[in-house]
């Protein structure tokens, strides 16, 4: 026996409409599927603002970590930024891709979307990247290259990008050597000439890793000292590490007990706490070169801040290319381009010093370099 189960008209429709609900419903769900099966990894982040266009540079970003744990990815995450920003550009970053921790093929794998889809310039955020790019250089010669740091370049297409630590280096000299004169002024009119003459003025500088660009930070240091007085002592020492705040500490520690009174660091994560060290030596002065302008640690004692603005030298190198003016080549940029920035304590340096180290900024940024013994500008 067949049994037909037979339906109202209503219930007819009922059921259709019931289906129809259905199938919309796997549809929106195969979509989604979809999209999320298409979506990229999560290391691979695109920051653009709008569809990309035949018209739009693009520019692919690698920073070696992650921007909210590592504060050099983060400046790479601004860089890229300012590249989408400033020259409406399509712009992918591609985070925890440190050439030391991944396979060359793996990081092959990683940008190959950006290859294939005509990107024009790849930036390597950091010195680990030169033996990568200058391979994938030579592989994809119509594509430019470039690692923030300093090496040659292949005159083609792979190149670097450098901010003028020696121009910053010659501007916190004449902070010093300001100070310098400044304390030397207020022994003698506290009546305590004797004492002042029979003084060795010293100052100091302490690095973390004596990388190329920081050895010319500390002579051009030594340089702007010496060239106003050259009875001042400068003494120079490193960690050998950015990431070692003890031992820079107790650099910094045998530097002030031996009498430096005006002292430079460069040493990553042992600013900070030499900031704090220098609070048991009220009458000395500390020059820091970081990230960020850091008076607020010591406002006290604290007379200016050197800083590169990594992610404006990133998107200067992106201005570079838009221009066409990208040849493989090692580019330096300094005060004339926003790179270097040196921020000056107003509590402690007065305006007439804040109006005399302008000048020589001025004189910097024009590719002149004054002689502090001479109205005579050279070329540097």
């Amino acid at each position: 026996m067949n049994l037909i189960t037979m339906t109202s008209p209503k219930n007819k429709l009922s059921a259709l409409f019931t289906a129809s609900l259905i199938c919309k419903f796997l549809m929106l769900f195969g979509v989604l599927l979809l999209v999320q099966g298409c979506s990229e990894p999560a290391e691979h982040k695109k920051v653009d603002r709008g569809a990309p266009n035949q018209n739009q540079m693009h520019v692919l970003v690698l920073v070696p970590q992650y921007p909210d744990t590592d504060n050099w990815s983060a400046q790479g995450q601004e860089g890229a930024h300012r590249i989408e920003q400033q020259l409406n550009a399509q712009v992918t970053l591609l985070t925890g891709t440190d050439p030391k921790k991944l396979s060359q093929d793996k990081l092959l794998e990683l940008i190959s979307p950006s290859l294939t889809s005509g990107v024009q310039l790849i930036v390597g955020v950091g010195g680990q990247y030169e033996g990568f790019l200058r391979f994938l250089a030579s592989e994809h010669p119509y594509v430019r290259m470039a690692i923030v740091g300093e090496t040659e370049g292949n005159q083609r297409n792979f190149g670097a990008v450098a901010g003028r630590f020696d121009d910053i280096g010659y501007i916190l000299g004449v902070v010093a050597y300001q100070d310098l004169m400044r304390q030397s002024f207020a022994a003698v009119r506290a009546e305590d000439t004797a004492h002042n003459q029979s003084k060795q003025l010293t100052v100091g500088f302490i690095g973390g890793i004596p990388f190329k660009s920081y050895q010319k930070m500390a002579q051009a240091f030594d340089n702007a000292v010496n060239g106003y007085d050259q009875t001042v002592d400068v003494i120079v020492d490193w960690v050998g590490s950015f990431a070692a705040p003890d031992l820079a500490y107790q650099k910094a520690k045998i530097l002030l007990d031996q009498g430096v009174q005006v002292l430079l660091i460069n040493t990553g994560m042992g600013n900070a706490v030499i900031a704090e060290l220098i609070k048991q030596y009220p009458d000395r002065r500390l020059l820091l070169v970081d990230t960020d302008e850091r008076s607020h640690w010591n406002p006290e004692q604290v007379l200016a801040t050197g800083i590169i603005d990594v992610a404006e030298l990133i998107s200067n190198s992106a201005k570079k290319v838009s221009a066409g003016h990208w040849y493989g080549q090692q580019e330096w940029f300094s005060f004339k381009e926003n790179v270097a920035l040196v921020k000056l304590n107003s509590n402690l340096v007065d305006l007439e010093q804040r109006q005399n180290i302008f000048m020589i900024i001025d004189q910097l940024s024009q590719g002149l370099l004054v002689p502090v013994n001479s109205s005579q500008p050279v070329t540097k």
